[in-house]
């Protein structure tokens, strides 16, 4: 979803994306918030093999494939914009 949004201007896509957030009771967490945790602290194994994220307390696991790995990789270890 958010690959299609990212096509709008800038403002709708915001708008957009925080009608989502809303929708689906998300958060939203700012780049330069967010922590990779790298696999060192991790103990079970479905977790080593998972992207693992953390802003403000909270942890978020996600596991890429692929690609998507490598493009998500670079998203989060190049310093924020």
């Amino acid at each position: 979803m958010v690959d299609l949004l990212r096509w709008l201007p800038k403002a709708d896509f915001e708008s957009a994306l925080n009608r989502v957030l809303a929708a689906a009771a998300g958060k939203r967490w700012a780049r330069a918030e967010v922590r990779v945790i790298e696999p060192l602290f991790m103990t079970s194994p479905l977790v080593e093999e998972a992207l693992r994220l953390e802003c403000g307390g909270e942890l978020l696991l996600g596991f890429p494939k692929d690609s998507q790995e490598v493009i998500a990789n670079g998203l989060l270890r190049a310093p924020p914009a």
